[in-house]
């Protein structure tokens, strides 16, 4: 009724109400029903419609649901930007020993590539399963504008520079950086199917 349709979001707020409904009974004289209402009320300012910068303004969910997402993108983003030095040096390092952007381009489609067919696979089980978790939701909004960004790769692909280092490098680390975010983005998908496998098991 409030528009929490997340599993995993509808565990934590039932575990959380429940045990202060159980706190407050055993401390106050009151009857469930009034701690119920009591306690829910509480908690209606994290039902209402909330939307965030971070994870875009279009996009509008219950609080809750948006602390999350925010502070799950958020962390996502920065780990990205320090993890992308590491395969930004391998790309340059690859360049300067083979001289040729050919095999570069060719070493990013493969990933691409395979990066593609996780996405789609992962989207198609997520769809079957009927099951939504912050994970699901996180999975699919950010595998829209990754997958745009991937088509872009294909189409125009890394091009080195023997002549501007700088530019190298920014491209490589663009690259980089998208990769690692890519990634990132997968386990979503994988962290949603382990959740809903534990749901199972309870």
């Amino acid at each position: 009724l409030n528009g929490i349709q997340y599993e995993d979001i509808k565990l934590e707020l039932t575990d959380h109400i429940a045990s202060e409904i159980e706190e407050k009974t055993s401390i106050q004289d009151l009857s469930f029903e009034v701690v119920f209402y009591e306690v829910f009320e509480n908690w209606q300012n994290q039902m209402k419609p909330s939307s965030s910068f971070w994870v875009g303004l279009i996009y509008s969910s219950p609080r809750i649901v948006m602390d999350r997402w925010k502070s799950t993108t958020k962390l996502q983003q920065f780990k990205s930007l320090f993890i992308a030095i590491i395969p930004t040096l391998g790309l340059i390092s690859i360049f300067k020993i083979y001289n040729n952007s050919v095999i570069i381009d060719n070493v990013i489609r493969g990933l691409s590539l395979v990066f593609f067919s996780l996405i789609v696979y992962y989207r198609v089980r997520i769809w079957k399963s009927k099951r939504k978790t912050t994970f699901s939701l996180m999975f699919a909004r950010n595998s829209n504008v990754i997958l745009f960004y991937m088509m872009l790769f294909a189409i125009a692909p890394l091009k080195m520079s023997e002549i501007n280092i700088w530019h190298n490098i920014l491209n490589a680390f663009l690259v980089s950086w998208f990769m690692v975010y890519l990634f990132f983005n997968l386990q979503l998908a994988y962290k949603h199917f382990q959740f809903i496998k534990k749901l199972k098991l309870s």
